[in-house]
């Protein structure tokens, strides 16, 4: 951050997406198609939780240096602190996390303490912006929601898995 009188210089920003499937959607539709090759309905966006990035050249050393709310559409962006600006790979030591969801919300991490790596977006003028893929959730009502499928790089998709199978 510039102090009085000084400009900043450079900025660096970190974006991103979290998304909530509803576990009884998602079951419903299974049984519908009969088959989990079908597009699953579309996700609520995630308002009010708390996500944070990390930074360190190692898990030991890795600190929370910055934080961000997601908005009512689920997105996020956190400007980092400018004694990360000088890191010219931050892809290579920075990774993405759900801190915190509101209250009344109904969803949950579809992930247990995993974090999400970061990627370059652009740079230009100064600034550099980097994004994070889409961060998925499912609701806390049930168990018996997975994460069992990667459908593509920037989707993970969450399907209901019946008990046995």
């Amino acid at each position: 951050m510039a102090g009085y009188g000084e400009e900043k210089l450079s900025t660096v920003t970190i974006s991103g997406k979290l998304l909530c499937h509803a576990c009884a959607d998602i079951h419903d539709h299974h049984h519908q198609a009969n088959q989990l090759d079908q597009p699953l309905p579309a996700p609520a966006p995630v308002s009010g939780a708390s996500v944070a990035v990390f930074c360190g050249t190692s898990w030991k050393s890795r600190k929370s240096c910055a934080r961000g709310t997601t908005d009512e559409y689920g997105d996020f962006l956190i400007d980092l602190p400018s004694h990360l600006h000088a890191i010219p790979n931050l892809e290579k030591v920075c990774l993405v996390r759900v801190l915190h969801l509101s209250k009344n919300s109904d969803c949950r991490p579809a992930f247990t303490g995993k974090h999400k790596a970061i990627r370059l977006l652009s740079i230009e003028d100064g600034s550099r912006a980097y994004t994070v893929k889409t961060i998925h959730l499912t609701t806390k009502h049930s168990k018996s929601c997975r994460n069992v499928s990667r459908n593509s790089k920037d989707m993970i998709h969450v399907y209901y898995q019946e008990k046995g199978n």
